[in-house]
């Protein structure tokens, strides 16, 4: 009933636009025809106001996407710097500290966190070859359910190209005792050494470790898990080749 009254008082359909305009609806239709400048002048306004907004957010836009790009370069550049720090510093060794162990285990066995977990890389030796640890908290192949499993992965590096290869290394995976004492740590450690790893590409970098390393009940029940911390130690060294077989 109201839509079709012509006493309800309404306001000017031109009202978004500025038009403060109201009356009675029988009256609407005079003011309309009377006020078709003023209408379309207010229009133009409107349509300018609303052009120079979207101006305005393109500026801020790109503004933004500048900032963003200028954010992802300084990001870039740091880590370039932290990975130039780390790999002067190298040694071919990393102690992997793993918080909420036994969180991190329970969700392993239930599936509810993807294995394995890769470390943050290191290197051998200054500007050496890049490495990353690799954990499955509930094992893989053979150890998988009962055994905690560790690895080692040779990673395409910065200095690769400079590189000779293949490598041949000797991986130690240690679990560090966390007695007080420290003549009474009985610290765990395991070996392996890979016949050879040629050089590593995108598409291929082959892990090598231990599947049973270490039984899940032992770490949780002994002196290897302190205030729900674990602490994992690898270590790499490289072995001389035999004679003839460097590849660059």
């Amino acid at each position: 009933m109201n839509s079709e009254c012509p006493l309800l008082v309404i306001q000017c359909k031109f009202h978004e636009a500025g038009c403060a305009f109201k009356a009675e609806r029988l009256k609407m239709k005079d003011h309309l025809s009377n006020s078709t400048e003023a209408h379309l002048n207010a229009l133009c306004d409107l349509v300018y106001a609303r052009k120079k907004q979207l101006e305005n957010q393109r500026e801020r836009i790109q503004l933004q996407k500048e900032h963003i790009q200028l954010q992802k370069e300084t990001l870039l550049l740091q880590k370039q710097e932290i990975i130039d720090v780390r790999s002067r510093a190298a040694n071919g060794e990393f102690i992997w500290r793993i918080t909420d162990f036994t969180r991190k285990l329970m969700d392993a066995k239930s599936g509810r966190a993807a294995e394995p977990r890769i470390s943050e890389p290191f290197y051998t030796h200054s500007h050496g070859y890049k490495m990353c640890a690799g954990l499955w908290l509930n094992g893989v192949g053979t150890g998988r359910g009962r055994y905690i499993s560790v690895g080692l992965q040779v990673q395409v590096g910065e200095y690769d190209s400079i590189h000779k290869w293949p490598i041949y290394p000797r991986y130690t995976f240690t679990l560090l005792d966390q007695r007080g004492d420290h003549k009474d740590r009985k610290d765990i450690s395991a070996h392996f050494e890979p016949q050879c790893i040629s050089r590593p590409s995108a598409d291929r970098q082959l892990g090598k470790g231990a599947r049973r390393f270490v039984l899940q009940e032992d770490i949780c029940h002994g002196s290897y898990c302190k205030d729900n911390i674990v602490y994992l130690k690898f270590q790499v060294a490289l072995k001389q080749p035999p004679s003839g077989f460097f590849r660059v």
